[in-house]
């Protein structure tokens, strides 16, 4: 699968929380995010808007991304998934 495949995959949701399977936001508000290939890898980006750190985030293993270009935090989970996953 290519980069622009991957994100040709991309599907917005507005629970992200609900694909994930824990709270993101830590007030309790449901958070906005995008699912990646979720038949193959279930990767997720998520809109956490943090004052500082960025608009977007994602977690990859025990390492965290953030940006506020959504698609620096898209490569590195399709790097993530091309390697972990062999999409």
């Amino acid at each position: 699968m290519t980069f622009n495949e991957f994100q040709s995959n991309r599907e917005a949701v507005n629970d992200i929380g609900a694909v994930c399977g824990f709270d993101l936001n830590e007030d309790g508000s449901l958070a906005r995010g995008f699912v990646y290939a979720p038949d193959s890898i279930g990767g997720w980006v998520w809109e956490a808007n943090h004052p500082t750190l960025g608009r977007y985030h994602a977690q990859i293993e025990r390492d965290e991304v953030w940006s506020d270009d959504l698609e620096t935090v898209e490569r590195a989970v399709y790097e993530w998934a091309v390697v972990a996953c062999g999409i």
